[in-house]
């Protein structure tokens, strides 16, 4: 059953054992995706950016491109069918209810036996996928079925042995998908350490994509998305919890739930009431918050049972009378939730129409990004809990056809966006964390476009780089040491 909110529409997750709840579910907005995990609602968002096209040459490497708005998201079908199933073999499948229409009937077969959502791209336009989430989550892209961190196949079994037996590169990482929060977003194939090549969309079978240069063909196509969440649902036993009065005295103290009435059915607010008597201060004046990094970005609200709760070892409960210290601090590198800054672009045309349907992901130019380390346990992923879904990419005279609505405008390009003055972006302290991909056989669309010039024996002109204003995002340390009044 499906229930509207507000513009939202509730997605349905069926998982391979029926007679199970499902521990997360999805709704989609316009332009995101929202999954809310147990009793934490929107837990994780998933935003899918428009940005200009780096340059793509053989010497810039690119700082970050701008926010150029989201990429609206449509639901391709209202289903309850039993047959309703990804191409993939998936631990979990989605029933999409469109808050829109049911595009069933209007989208191509493929896109409709696949299921999922779709959005459009012109030919050439690139986009980044922003990440924001409270509880830590790992995220694995895969365009047209290949990891776009390792290189590797989503169905590949030699992928997973290799895995298992730990023969890889030397130079390569084990580590194939992104943590949240730690990963505010990701650009393009992780070609390099430090570097990834830019989401780019272009035709199917053209040759350009990265599935058909790595498979030979264009089978998946489009973006698919798998996420795993943390185990949660561990009561603690002990609790650090650290109170501050109102003259901002400190008194800490290490409590056992158990023996305060509590158990794995309690809620935050009940958490409350025991502490009434603990610290003799008024649940109405109470003000719950997590006190260390990595914790903090979770709110604490009264419903949400505290077992669903994420303990990371160190965690300490704050209370206070103050509700400013539940605010969540601003994040920056390890937070992931630092956003490109949006710059008011001018509106730019293009002439690009062809029935092509779909769209692949190829590889654009250069761009200074990292993959943040997995700072958790193996053991404390929840693989039985995974989700993946399809994301179609249909270009624009498809995707008005299906839905009667015009494509949004293509972003302007590099050149005309320096025209204009606009900035670049970087991450403070942002440094090569040794985690890349296998993408030997994948080459830039210019390098590509160059190679077809030189067969047909015509000229090839390079793009040109841009100069790039470049703003620092993030914190840092300040070392500035005042030295007071000199008499």
């Amino acid at each position: 059953m499906a229930t509207e909110q507000g513009n939202q529409m509730e997605v349905q997750i069926r998982v391979k054992d029926s007679a199970k709840q499902p521990p997360m579910e999805v709704v989609l907005g316009y332009n995101c995706m929202q999954l809310s995990y147990r009793s934490i609602k929107d837990a994780l968002t998933l935003t899918f950016h428009r940005t200009i096209r780096v340059p793509d040459n053989q010497k810039s490497i690119n700082a970050l491109p701008p926010n150029l708005g989201k990429f609206p998201v449509f639901l391709v079908q209202v289903s309850t069918s039993e047959n309703c199933s990804f191409i993939f073999t998936v631990i979990a499948v989605f029933v999409f209810i469109s808050y829109d229409m049911d595009y069933v009937k209007q989208v191509p077969v493929e896109v409709a036996e696949k299921s999922g959502v779709f959005l459009t791209m012109y030919q050439r336009e690139a986009m980044w996928i922003n990440f924001k989430a409270s509880l830590p989550f790992a995220i694995r892209i895969f365009v047209g079925g290949i990891n776009a961190v390792s290189g590797s196949s989503l169905h590949s079994e030699e992928n997973q042995a290799r895995r298992l037996a730990g023969n890889l590169k030397p130079e390569q990482s084990s580590q194939d998908y992104m943590v949240v929060p730690g990963q505010p977003w990701l650009d393009g194939i992780v070609c390099n350490d430090g570097q990834v090549r830019q989401f780019v969309a272009q035709p199917t079978g053209s040759g350009f994509s990265v599935e058909s240069q790595i498979t030979g063909q264009d089978t998946h196509k489009g973006i698919q998305i798998e996420v795993i969440p943390i185990k949660c649902g561990q009561f603690p036993e002990h609790m650090d919890v650290r109170y501050s009065d109102r003259q901002r005295r400190v008194d800490t103290r290490r409590l056992e739930p158990a023996r305060m009435g509590l158990g794995p059915l309690s809620t935050w607010k009940d958490m409350k009431v025991a502490l009434e008597t603990e610290f003799e201060i008024p649940v109405n004046q109470q003000v719950l918050y997590p006190a260390v990094q990595w914790n903090h970005y979770l709110p604490i609200r009264d419903h949400v049972k505290i077992s669903d709760y994420y303990f990371k070892p160190g965690f300490v409960l704050g209370v206070s009378h103050d509700r400013r210290d539940a605010r969540r601090p601003p994040r920056g590198v390890g937070g992931g939730h630092v956003d490109h800054k949006t710059a008011n672009m001018l509106p730019a045309y293009s002439s690009m129409s062809n029935s092509i349907g779909q769209m692949g992901m190829a590889a654009g130019g250069l761009i200074k990004q990292t993959i943040v380390p997995d700072p958790h346990p193996a053991y404390l992923w929840d693989t039985d809990a995974a989700i993946l879904f399809h994301v179609h990419i249909l270009d624009t005279a498809t995707f008005s056809a299906v839905t009667g609505k015009e494509a949004p405008e293509t972003p302007i390009s590099a050149k005309t966006y320096k025209e204009h003055d606009r900035r670049f972006y970087k991450i403070w302290g942002e440094e090569p964390t040794g985690i890349k991909g296998n993408f030997e056989k994948v080459k830039s669309i210019a390098a590509l476009e160059e190679a077809r010039a030189k067969a047909g024996g015509t000229p090839y002109v390079p793009e040109e780089g841009v100069p790039q204003r470049v703003s620092v995002i993030g914190t840092f340390d300040s070392t500035f040491e005042p030295v007071g009044i000199h008499n």
